[in-house]
Order: structure tokens, then sequence, then C-alpha cells
């Protein structure tokens, strides 16, 4: 029988660890760079960039032959679905069930992220770095509290990629041409083309030409939202037209975003910010077109959603691709490391390239649906519904879009992974009191 939180229960044991040889850093260039260029991309599905296909066929050739010229992360996790909750996360290093605090897009509890939060530009900060935030989307923001540690974040202005690259080159421009310049960076920018409304120029949908023309409003937030919230009231022709017309709009997107990457890179390169500096590119979160019964996203830890990118470069930095697991969380300490930096004493990631092949990734939301959490080891994702105590079980291996749900309670992956996954939901559980926590029948 299902049990509601608040139930005497005795503590799980945790599976005992297998022997394993720690590996070497992946992220190692010949000399430590003194700069750090960051690149965080809002609502990028990570299947729709050609090294990760299916659905990747050309979309984003910049950002793809980037990747070729980088050491990138193949089997990367973010630590949620949705912008708040995922940077947060990822420039802290470390899980929110660990940080007593949990973001949650549910209205009535939506609160700032706590002060005094370690956080990637506050440990550089330690060592004479001179930040620079911008941001299109006020969830990384100061108004949530989490710009915290950078020297300057500027308030979001729902700019281009184009102006928010050029206006943080300018604006560091600015700062180094001052008295008394400093001897380290960190410019980071974060864009949001891809988000809701797929809004792109016109000549990138050029998809549309081929498609029947629809009654609804995509052209705006609400009126997206609104079609898409109807999706169980329209017939079945209607549905696969919306969905054609929404996933044009979107991939118009991606290449607008990728025009406008490969200016900025070109840019960097004639102008000489590229020595000496470490580049970094990564995703807060993918974007659903109803996979599992929904659209946008802050739906769910599937794949679509949660999958995620990261990669380095560097001028000396040995490209490569490393397929062992990582998670949104060892971005910082695989930063310090690559900058010859002291690791974190808070951050609770992992050096990229050092982890256990074995190692449990556990992802996070209080969203759309209430919260949900996940736990992907070896291969397997499972996933509870804090509102109905359902688990689901996908095999990623061999169904990497987690469409078969193979739960069952007597599958071997579930008494290995349950209790991981049942440990993280007790953290969680004092975080999130206003909500409906239903244990699943084990």
């Amino acid at each position: 029988m299902s049990w509601i939180l608040g139930c005497v229960e005795p503590e799980p044991p945790i599976p005992e660890p297998r022997d394993w040889a720690p590996g070497d850093p992946v992220v190692e260039p010949a000399q430590p760079p003194r700069n750090v260029l960051m690149l965080s991309i809002d609502t990028l599905r990570r299947d729709h960039i050609d090294r990760y296909g299916p659905l990747g066929k050309g979309y984003m050739p910049f950002l793809s032959s980037w990747l070729e010229s980088a050491v990138v992360l193949d089997d990367h996790q973010q630590c949620s679905d949705w912008t708040y909750a995922s940077t947060s996360c990822t420039l802290s290093g470390r899980y929110h069930e660990d940080s007593g605090f949990f973001p949650k897009l549910t209205q009535d509890h939506r609160l700032p992220l706590p002060n005094d939060q370690p956080t990637l530009a506050r440990e550089l900060g330690k060592h004479g770095f001179y930040s620079i935030l911008l941001s299109s989307n006020t969830w990384l923001s100061e108004e949530w509290n989490n710009a915290q540690g950078y020297t300057r974040a500027e308030p979001p202005t729902g700019g281009s990629t184009r102006f928010l690259t050029s206006q943080g080159l300018s604006l560091l421009s600015e700062r180094l041409q001052q008295p008394d310049p400093p001897e380290r960076w960190f410019l980071h920018v974060h864009v949001i083309e891809p988000h809701v409304p797929y809004t792109p120029p016109e000549q990138y949908l050029s998809e549309l030409d081929q498609l029947e023309p629809i009654p609804w409003d995509l052209e705006t937030r609400d009126g997206h939202y609104e079609i898409t919230e109807r999706w169980p009231e329209l017939s079945g022709e209607e549905r696969a037209l919306l969905e054609a017309h929404l996933r044009a709009r979107y991939r118009g997107e991606l290449r607008f975003l990728d025009d406008q990457l490969a200016l900025w890179w070109s840019e960097l390169v004639a102008e000489g910010w590229l020595q000496d500096t470490l580049v970094v590119i990564w995703s807060d979160h993918g974007e659903q077109f109803w996979e599992h019964g929904h659209q946008s996203h802050a739906w769910g830890l599937s794949a679509e959603e949660n999958d995620a990118l990261l990669g380095f470069w560097a001028e000396d930095l040995q490209p490569r691709g490393f397929d062992g697991p990582t998670h949104a969380i060892d971005l910082v300490p695989t930063v310090l490391h690559a900058l010859g930096l002291p690791p974190s004493e808070r951050a609770m990631g992992e050096v990229a390239g050092t982890a256990s092949p074995f190692r449990a990734r556990f992802s996070a939301t209080v969203g759309r649906a209430g919260p949900l959490q996940s736990v992907t080891q070896e291969g397997y994702k499972l996933q509870l519904a804090w509102s109905t105590g359902r688990l689901r079980l996908w095999e990623r291996s061999e169904d990497p879009a987690e469409q078969l749900d193979r739960f069952d309670p007597d599958h071997p992956m579930v008494p290995i992974l349950w209790p991981q996954l049942e440990a993280q939901v007790r953290k969680m559980a004092p975080l999130v009191p206003e909500a409906t926590l239903v244990w699943p029948d084990l």
C-alpha cells in the first residue's frame, strides 16, 4: 500500500560501491588558461545537434563543428528541467537536496536563492577574477539571487544572442582599459533563443512554407501556451499540424542561434579574446514536444528535457569525446581543475574523467507536474512522481529517448536504484513541505 510522508520507515541500505580505478581528468590543457569565457544556452535539446542525433540534421553546423574541436562530455545530465533550478545547481556544483533550499516553479512558493551560496564566480573571485554575467532570462539573475559572486551582473534585457555577446565583450573591454585592470576575467553569457515563443527572424522559418496554415497564435508566449494547453481537445490532424509548426519554429530558432554563435566566434578569434582562455559551453535543459505528454519544459526529467550539453575548448586542449557519466555539478570542479586552481570546499561534483563509471546521478524538479526526482546509473534511469508514487524505469542504453517504461518491482535494477533515490527523496522532502509525497508500493 502506498504511504504518505510522515510514516516512520527504517533507512534503506545503500548499495556498496564497486571497485574501480579513478581515471584521469579529461579537461587538461597543457598550460592552465588565465581566463574563462562561458556560454550557457537555454532550452537546447541535445538530440538536435549533429553529434547526438537522430534529430540533429544540420540545424546547428557551427556548434556541431565547435564540438568537434573541443572536449565534450557525451553522457551528460542536468540537475533539473528548468532554468532557475538547473543554473543554480550547475553554478554551485552541488545538488539542491544537499543545500537546504529547493527552487520551485509553483507560483505560491517561489523564493529567491538564499545568500552565501557557493558559486563558480565566487570561487574565481578568490583568485582575482573580474566576472561579468549577462543573461536574457530573469531565472538566472539577481532577481532570484542566483547571480551571486559576479563582480558585475547586468539586469536581464531579453536581447538576442548577438546583442548579449557583443555587450559582454564591450563591458569587458571597458573594464580592461581602465586603470588597474584585472589580471584575470570570467565572462558568462546566458542566451535564450530556443525558448518559447519560437520567433526567429522570417528567413529562418522557411519550413513553414511546406505546412498548411494554422489558426493559432504561436508568435506570443500567451498564445503558445494557450494552444498547447488545449492539446487534449484537438483532433489527431490538428495535433499533428500544431506539432509540425512548433518543431519547425524551434528548429528555426536553433539555426538563428547557430548563425549568431558563428559570428561571435569569428569576432573572438579576430580580436584575440581566445588567447589564454578556457571556453565553456553548456545547456540548462531541453524541450519536450509531447514525447511524455506535454510541450515545452519543466514537465519531467526524461531525456528530451534532462539530457544536457557540456563542452570545453582551449588553444592547447586536445579535442576528444568522453562517454563516462557526468553531471552538471561537475562543471565547477572541472573548470577549477582546468585553470590549475584548488577545488571548492563546498562543491560536490567530480572533475570530469575522475568519477566512478558506476556513479549514481540525480535530478529533481518542482515544476509544472509537481515534484519529480530521478536517479541514473549504469544505463538505467528510475523516476518518482511525488503526487502519485508512480515509478518509471527506462533502459537508456537501448531506449535513449526513454519511451518504454520497464518498471517492474522485480526488475533487477530496482533494488539497486530505489534505495539511492529514496535517500534523495528523504533529503528533499523537508524542503518542499507543501507538496504531497506518496511513496511507491515496493
